[in-house]
């Protein structure tokens, strides 16, 4: 029911006449669907959504005549199937109006709520005591700026590409695991460009970045993951080229080979040509040469 989708009355077992909804099961399941509308209403309330006419009225009438019944049925005594039924009607017509968020969005979009933003913001608040013990080091440790770095600049970029969505209360749990593997990159790919562009012997694959320092790179990489994977491959072709050569040098060298090798023909077709033979069986024989020459 809070994940979008609309609620459907669930088969629960009866009292002999058919209108108690008893255990737990049932009365769950209606406490969850009120908490729900209170919390949608909430949002509507919050956002300025207009309701159709009478939901306000219904939703009033849904939580005065549930309420008294709430202890009832957290004891187990079970709810009145008609409640239910006309709880799930509002609960759906109100996750109507307030789409695209939803109950469990709502909930997921405070800070209290979300496990993974909240272990995000504690790795960043990480990330500054550890720059804050380096500025008080004589000579700040690398590692440890790269470090405090790469893990400020991860956090940054997961609360600025979440802030639209918990501002507007449409932060998808789904999208957890996306969340902690980008900020996992980015604290691996902003180590890694803090220690390779430090190092000036790399500095030409990204002329101007030396004059930065490795808190600064590791912030920058940490950020933009996806920048530390085009220097990566900037430095493998480098790389590459230094073992093999460039592919100007190859062709430049095959070329230069295979005229060799047809010189060498020549040569040979000419030496035979000037053996045993006239003036005029030489010429002809060195024209035709010629003539193989340019064809080639």
């Amino acid at each position: 029911m809070a994940n979008g989708t609309k609620a459907e009355p669930e088969e629960h077992d009866e009292t002999p006449d058919g209108d108690s909804l008893t255990g737990t099961r049932g009365a769950s399941l209606l406490d969850n669907v009120l908490d729900d509308i209170e919390l949608m209403y909430g949002h509507a309330g919050q956002c300025g959504k207009t309701l159709p006419d009478g939901l306000a009225r219904r939703i009033s009438d849904v939580m005065a005549n549930a309420a008294p019944g709430r202890a009832r049925r957290r004891a187990g005594k079970g709810s009145s199937h008609a409640e239910l039924t006309e709880a799930m009607d509002v609960h759906n017509e109100l996750l109507e109006v307030i789409v695209p968020a939803t109950a469990d969005t709502i909930r997921s979009s405070e800070l209290k709520n979300n496990n993974v933003m909240k272990l995000i913001a504690g790795s960043g608040a990480i990330g500054l005591v550890l720059i804050g013990v380096a500025n008080f080091q004589e000579k700040p440790d690398p590692n440890l700026l790269k470090i405090s770095g790469a893990l400020l600049g991860a956090a940054l970029y997961a609360f600025w590409t979440a802030r639209s969505f918990l501002r507007e209360n449409t932060f998808s749990r789904r999208f957890t695991q996306d969340y902690v593997i980008r900020f996992g990159l980015g604290v691996v790919s902003g180590f890694i460009l803090g220690s390779i562009l430090a190092d000036n012997s790399f500095s030409a694959t990204a002329p101007g970045l030396e004059q930065f320092g490795p808190f600064t790179l590791a912030v920058v990489g940490a950020y933009s993951a996806e920048a530390v994977v085009q220097i990566l491959q900037r430095i493998a072709e480098i790389l590459v080229t230094a073992v093999r050569g460039s592919d100007y040098e190859q062709l430049k060298s095959a070329a230069n080979k295979t005229a060799s090798q047809k010189l060498n023909k020549a040569a040979a077709e000419l030496r035979d040509a000037l053996q045993g033979a006239s003036a005029e069986e030489v010429a002809a024989r060195v024209e035709g040469i010629a003539k193989n020459l340019l064809k080639e």
